[in-house]
């Protein structure tokens, strides 16, 4: 039995092509390609630890159970693309025989899905069936990882028979290796959703570490906002910046609710410690950026691309002439948080705006999972942090019911 990546690979790929032809089409057919283009990322990545029939058998006889897992997850992912390929082959015959009119007038779009019989939603559905397949090969990734023979084979090298140089002393103070992270920071827009999220999940994520007696290296996480005026610390440097960011709110705003409820209305952490972290979230405000922004955090988590780029100018031009300042401001790297995980797209953008709540309320739940599964990747990567193991989840308390 092998795994089958190619053939999960290829119907992945029509799935692709077929998107690339009704591109300009509704969210539900442009959230499946962006999908689809993940999905096929993490399936190569998982194909490149097991590029053979011999290396899917050591995996085999080592951990059964990590086999299986890769096999039943490849397969599914295998009959969602296949679905979603002929979904999107209906959305494009009838595209084609009208000449693309269909996907420029909304109108006709919402007339034309109706004849699809509620395609679109289900593509919905197997939107969510492959975040399912994504978080899954998440999970396997960190854990054939912690296998340690599970790299990508490399040439073996040949022996060297000359012979060896004598040791080298080790010098007296050798220089100490690369400290660890121990703070971030969240920065988006107005502090009022994206960094919320992602601040009130770490909170989440340490009690359940620690609370299971397992190292947990981050000491202190904070969230902000770029265009927040309140408990700024510059605002006449953002205004300096060319473009300048003038355009700043007022802040001390409560969290969009509905941010909250992605993070929190599910089964997950349902222990004495969440309902206590969500009050807090919900009674925080948002701010402006704190004046050690730069010199006392180690990483600045950022959502977008123009995020990142502010933030850089505005880093530049906050040094001056000065040597210890400059040296202070680049401690903090900035980084797209999106960049940690297998994803195709690395912003994380806030939701587009809707007076659909139901339509709202799905956008921030797909970008709370995002959220969740990039703040994984980023503590695995830069801290060493591994998820608890399920057998210990009682140390966390009596489960609360819901």
């Amino acid at each position: 039995m092998s795994v089958g990546f190619g053939e999960a690979l290829e119907a992945i790929k029509l799935g692709i092509e077929l998107y690339q032809k009704v591109k300009a089409s509704r969210e539900e057919v442009s959230n499946m390609g962006n999908r689809l283009r993940e999905v096929k990322i993490q399936v190569e990545l998982a194909q490149e630890l097991l590029p053979r029939q011999d290396r899917e058998n050591v995996l085999r006889t080592t951990s059964p159970k990590l086999f299986d897992t890769i096999h039943d997850t490849v397969q599914e992912i295998k009959k969602n693309a296949n679905v979603a390929h002929t979904i999107l082959k209906d959305w494009n015959k009838i595209g084609s025989r009208l000449k693309g009119a269909v996907w420029i007038n909304p109108t006709m779009a919402d007339f034309w899905s109706g004849v699809l019989k509620g395609k679109a939603g289900d593509l919905r559905d197997l939107n969510d069936k492959l975040v399912a397949n994504q978080t899954t090969l998440d999970s396997w990734f960190i854990k054939v990882a912690a296998l340690g023979f599970l790299q990508p084979q490399q040439q073996q090298p040949q022996p060297n028979l000359a012979p060896s140089p004598k040791p080298r002393r080790p010098s007296r103070s050798p220089s100490p290796g690369p400290r660890p992270p121990s703070s971030v920071i969240f920065i988006d827009s107005f502090n009022s959703g994206r960094s919320v999220i992602g601040q009130s999940y770490l909170f989440l994520l340490h009690q359940w570490t620690t609370l299971t007696k397992n190292p947990f290296i981050l000491t202190k996480w904070d969230s902000a906002g770029l265009r927040v005026r309140s408990g700024s610390a510059y605002i006449k440097e953002l205004s300096n910046l060319t473009p300048p960011i003038t355009n700043l709110t007022p802040g001390e705003s409560k969290p969009f609710s509905l941010a909250l409820s992605a993070l929190f209305d599910n089964k997950m952490f349902n222990y004495p410690y969440k309902a206590p972290i969500r009050q807090n979230a919900s009674n925080r405000r948002a701010r402006g950026l704190p004046a050690d922004l730069f010199s006392g955090y180690d990483f600045i988590l950022v959502f977008t691309r123009d995020e990142r780029d502010i933030l850089e100018k505005l880093r530049d031009s906050v040094g001056g002439a000065s040597m210890v300042t400059r040296k202070a401001n680049s401690r903090a790297r900035i980084v797209l948080l999106g960049e940690y995980g297998h994803h195709a797209n690395t912003e994380i953008p806030p939701p587009a705006k809707s007076d659909d709540e139901a339509e709202s309320r799905e956008s921030w739940q797909r970008i709370a999972r995002k959220i969740k599964t990039c703040i994984k990747a980023f503590l695995t990567k830069e801290t060493g942090w591994a998820a608890p193991r399920k057998e210990d989840g009682h140390l966390q308390g009596q489960p609360v019911q819901t």
